[in-house]
């Protein structure tokens, strides 16, 4: 049985509040740079039909519509009826958003030309599956782009320790913040081809990744996870350095490892 928007939500550790939605802007702002040079090698792909999966508030579905601003149609799908209220306040016109459950197929408005997921599947469970699932929701030659983290490389002992404590309510879920190593290994998904298959590094500034972490922390530090392994006053030291470091403007104490995979649907059966 599939489980509910609610229950979605509930599963996912970093919430939809307005914590969620200023963590996300600057999330967006952060991981641009990576999403847009891999969108720009799909130079020869104009699809019709776009779905972004696990949208947010909007920010990926709005970067999908810059790359590609003919497309017919650009669909933003998320569980959360919040981000997608947030998302439908600033659309341009040629943008949709629909509250789905997008762990489950059929995805609304399939079959698509490009299916995109930008650190959706840290989130979820059975990676292995949802990659087949939604390869299913493609029209013969659509591309199914996924963006997932394989590694942090840090020796700054903050981020080190709030890297920690960010781990606790993923393992808890059963899933996994690096889940970029496994789609490297996938067995071959029935019906596609590998397009595309690198690292993409990013090194963003150091203000920034203590904000973000600043904000991802102000909510993983009421989860259950969390509050059985550090105390308050633990949690407390952490939040305060995150905060005095957020405005260095230096780079080069953190390295993101994105796996970027691009899968294409042949003439296979779906």
């Amino acid at each position: 049985m599939s489980e509910t928007p609610d229950e979605q939500m509930a599963a996912y550790a970093y919430g939809d509040d307005a914590n969620a939605l200023d963590r996300l802007r600057l999330l967006a702002r952060v991981f641009r740079p990576s999403s847009a040079a891999l969108l720009r090698r799909l130079s020869t792909h104009q699809p019709r039909v776009i779905l972004d999966l696990g949208c947010g508030p909007g920010h990926t579905t709005r970067l999908l519509h810059e790359r590609f601003p003919e497309a017919g149609t650009t669909v933003g799908l998320d569980a959360s009826e919040r981000f997608i209220a947030a998302a439908k306040g600033c659309q341009p016109p040629a943008l949709r958003f629909e509250v789905q459950d997008v762990s489950t197929v059929p995805l609304s408005r399939a079959p698509a030309d490009l299916i995109y997921a930008r650190l959706l599947l840290a989130h979820l469970r059975d990676a292995t599956r949802l990659v087949a699932d939604w390869s299913t929701q493609l029209g013969s030659g659509g591309l199914l782009v996924l963006e997932e983290i394989e590694d942090i490389q840090t020796e700054d002992a903050l981020f080190q320790a709030y890297l920690e404590v960010a781990a606790a309510p993923l393992v808890a879920r059963g899933t996994d913040l690096f889940i970029g190593r496994a789609l490297a290994h996938m067995a071959p998904v029935p019906g596609t081809t590998v397009a595309h298959c690198e690292i993409a590094l990013l090194r963003p500034r150091i203000g920034d990744v203590a904000a973000m972490f600043r904000l991802n922390l102000a909510t993983l530090r009421h989860d259950k996870a969390v509050r059985s392994r550090y105390r308050d006053d633990e949690l407390d030291a952490i939040a305060a350095t995150l905060a005095a470091r957020s405005h260095a403007d230096e780079t080069g104490a953190i390295t993101w490892r994105i796996r970027q995979l691009v899968l294409k649907r042949t003439s296979g059966d779906r």
